[in-house]
């Protein structure tokens, strides 16, 4: 998943390719992460959306395309609820110096 995470991922694909059912997959992920595989996968979309915008100049758009989101504003939404800050203010504040 951390290498894939901006490919459109699907969890039967991913717990088969580790010789796990779907729910034993599941129990270890949220075992080891304290997350489902749709949130770890959400995190580690966000973290890298988080890592783009302060290092880069990159488009929002831009952004959330290469991290794995169908569109800004899924992006956005995410973002903003993990966050509390829209990707655009959390630029701002967070800029590399």
């Amino acid at each position: 998943m951390k290498r894939h995470f901006h490919e459109a991922l699907h969890m039967e694909e991913i717990a088969r390719q580790a010789g796990l059912s779907l729910h034993q997959f599941e129990s270890r992920v949220r075992r080891l992460f304290q997350m489902s595989p749709m949130q770890l996968l959400h995190k580690l979309r966000l973290d890298e959306g988080i890592r783009l915008l302060r290092d880069t100049d990159a488009p929002l758009a831009e952004i959330a395309l290469r991290t794995g989101w169908c569109d800004q504003s899924a992006f956005t939404r995410h973002f903003s609820r993990c966050t509390g800050l829209s990707p655009g203010r959390y630029r701002q504040l967070h800029r590399a110096a």
